[in-house]
């Protein structure tokens, strides 16, 4: 009860007692809750610190890094005007246009036809589609036609069957329905430091629908094996990250230190 009222009391306010009239907190009460309350203010960011520190110590970098960034990452206000435009749908449409014309050297590179061999892709199997579902992660933007990925999953192994033979129809026909391939566009800031109402700030990212995701990831898992890349390279690489990257360069120095280099 006392710690409850001294919440509600700090300022010196009144609250219902049990016997249903106004009572007023011991003065005592109220000192003391507003003298842990500045003590808990005072450790927050040590209290972080200590646990960023305690992820590197641990080696647990993923977690680091988030703890990191969480703390020097500054939210920053919807602005009020991109460009000097200030209607919403004006704006839509100016993005729409800048970032076509960042993308469009890229166009002719999306054509991919793919041809029967003796790697046949034209047996894509309901097992595979539930494997590549499982494998994303949930809760994450859908696309423009809302369908999320839990969805998708607990919709049973017959759907998975009706997907893997319309992914098969594709393949075998070489062709994308246009609704299938369709994307929303989102701007994102590219850095919380930047001009948020200048169009050269933001970045595009595409929400695709998760039916594409799902032929995307089991193309990709087929075709993992031929896709070969140098091994100093660690970005876009499954099971390495930039923090792996940082650590060999760590280690790389430390030899070189060693060694009197």
């Amino acid at each position: 009860m006392e710690t409850e009222a001294a919440l509600l009391c700090v300022s010196g306010k009144t609250v219902s007692g049990n016997r249903g009239k106004s009572e007023k907190l011991p003065t005592d009460v109220v000192m003391f809750f507003k003298i842990a309350l500045k003590v808990c203010q005072r450790n927050a960011n040590q209290s972080v610190m200590d646990k960023i520190a305690l992820y590197h110590r641990n080696k647990d970098f993923k977690q680091f890094w988030n703890a990191t960034n969480a703390i020097l990452t500054v939210n920053s206000s919807i602005p009020v005007h991109i460009n000097g435009i200030y209607y919403h749908r004006s704006i839509a449409n100016m993005f729409s246009k800048h970032f076509k014309e960042s993308v469009s050297d890229l166009m002719g590179m999306a054509d991919v036809v793919m041809s029967n061999s003796e790697d046949s892709f034209f047996d894509i199997t309901g097992d595979e589609v539930e494997t590549a579902l499982r494998s994303m992660s949930l809760g994450k933007a859908t696309g423009w036609d809302s369908i999320s990925t839990d969805h998708v999953l607990h919709s049973g192994k017959n759907f998975f069957i009706i997907l893997a033979r319309l992914f098969n129809v594709m393949i075998l026909h070489e062709h994308v329905p246009e609704e299938f391939s369709r994307t929303t566009i989102v701007p994102v800031l590219k850095s919380s430091k930047l001009d948020a109402s200048v169009i050269d700030s933001y970045r595009p990212i595409a929400l695709a629908t998760i039916l594409s995701k799902i032929l995307e990831e089991i193309l990709s898992c087929r075709l993992s094996g031929y896709l070969l890349s140098a091994d100093e390279q660690f970005g876009f690489k499954k099971h390495l990250s930039t923090d792996m990257a940082i650590y060999t360069l760590k280690q790389l120095i430390q030899g070189l230190r060693s060694s009197g280099s």
